[in-house]
């Protein structure tokens, strides 16, 4: 070690060779094809696994993400025509007298509907609902009336309905609820089927919005937009034609995809969305069929003390629900970093597994294991010898004459002598 000499003292710079040194392991040549064969076996298998598998196959340098957005669907704005319909009387067949001769005196009526009445609610999101057929009461109040649907005197025994009392001039039950009850209003109760043709050439607007690549940047958004007749949907679906649902309704799920597991998308923006449908309510199921909802409206009606009022609806149409979803890759460094470094790993396992076979499973392992491990010298007598000889040293360095080292005397064995003035 170069010694530098200072006034406040001495320094010593070490060696940059013993600093720096570059330990290597030793390789030893066996000449058997049996531990060859494993080793050559080993590195056919990881060349294999890193290039088709990881690389080829599974493409695990690559970063996925699969991104979940927002669709929501509207009637699109162009879209002014108006769709008629027949309103018919709905009421039951038994009603006889004057009151089914102004239900079939009111069949023909026609109803005019736009878009501001087919869209209910009129914004929702990733959902869309529109109207094929609507059973309506009008003018319902709180009173007592006649439950046509049960006769005296099987009347319930509770509330709302009076127990054990007759509606006068009628064989049915009397009631307090919301008269007249829906479905029994006479005139007032119709059902109201909207035109099957005129409902297929309405056009929805799918406006698609998703969070995508990179996924540093979490407030970029890739937006699309596809318009589409609903009679288009509705073949997807596979639904011949909209007279089919007509009565009942049905529920169509509306899946836009860019990109997938099989076939990804690095760049959305060059990437078209797949649509896929499916009808998801049972037309062989009476309890899961079709779709309906209840609506009402509430007023007051005339006279010194209005009575409040409402109009009851029971509508059956066609409810769309829509969702986006992305499925995108791009090159990770990381990843690639991660798939070499582990391809390294598994050829040094290469070397173990061949040793393993070399040393312990093969028939001549008696014969390699000392060319393997080499024995070393005992190095408790050696460092008794540099002891001694590092006594001997600073001996010298005082200028007295060389005397025996008691040390080195006992780790040799020999007696001990007396050190003579």
């Amino acid at each position: 070690m170069p010694l530098l000499r200072f006034p406040c003292g001495n320094l010593r710079i070490p060696d940059l060779d013993r600093v720096f040194c570059y330990d290597t392991p030793k390789l030893l040549r066996c000449y058997d094809f049996k531990p060859g064969l494993v080793y050559r076996a080993g590195i056919v298998f990881i060349i294999l696994y890193c290039i088709g598998f990881v690389l080829v196959v599974n493409q695990r340098y690559l970063e996925q993400s699969c991104a979940v957005g927002v669709a929501t669907v509207e009637m699109a704005p162009s879209y002014d025509k108006l769709i008629p319909s027949k309103i018919s009387p709905d009421t039951p067949e038994e009603t006889k007298g004057n009151e089914r001769r102004l239900m079939e005196a009111e069949a023909d009526k026609k109803g005019m509907w736009d878009r501001y009445d087919l869209v209910f609610p009129p914004t929702e999101v990733g959902g869309f609902f529109i109207p094929t057929r609507v059973q309506r009461t009008t003018g319902q109040t709180m009173k007592a009336c006649p439950d046509k649907t049960s006769k005296f005197p099987d009347c319930k025994k509770k509330m709302p309905i009076y127990s054990g009392l007759k509606y006068p001039g009628s064989q049915n039950c009397m009631e307090y609820t919301w008269c007249p009850k829906f479905g029994q209003g006479g005139v007032d109760s119709t059902q109201e089927d909207l035109d099957s043709e005129m409902l297929g050439e309405v056009e929805l607007v799918f406006n698609l919005h998703l969070n995508w690549f990179p996924l540093e940047q979490p407030a970029k958004f890739v937006s699309h937009s596809a318009k589409m007749k609903l009679s288009e949907i509705m073949k997807l679906a596979e639904i011949k034609d909209i007279a089919e649902v007509q009565k009942t309704g049905c529920v169509i799920y509306t899946q836009f995809s860019f990109g997938s597991a099989t076939k990804a998308c690095g760049t959305a923006d060059k990437c078209e969305p797949e649509l896929q449908v499916l009808r998801l309510d049972d037309p062989k199921d009476k309890d899961t069929e079709g779709f309906r909802m209840r609506r009402a409206t509430y007023y007051r009606g005339n006279g010194t003390l209005p009575k409040e009022m409402r109009d009851v609806s029971r509508v059956f149409g066609i409810r769309i629900v829509a969702t986006a979803s992305g499925y995108g890759e791009t090159f990770s460094v990381l990843n690639a970093t991660l798939q070499v470094a582990s391809c390294l790993a598994m050829w040094q396992l290469v070397y173990f597994v061949a040793d393993l076979f070399c040393i312990y499973l093969n028939l001549k392992a008696l014969k390699y294991y000392p060319e393997k491990f080499v024995q070393t010298p005992d190095f408790g007598k050696l460092k008794a010898q540099e002891e001694a000889a590092k006594i001997d040293a600073q001996a010298n360095q005082k200028g007295k004459r060389p005397r025996r080292n008691r040390a080195r005397l006992k780790a040799s064995g020999e007696e001990e002598e007396e050190e003579e003035e």
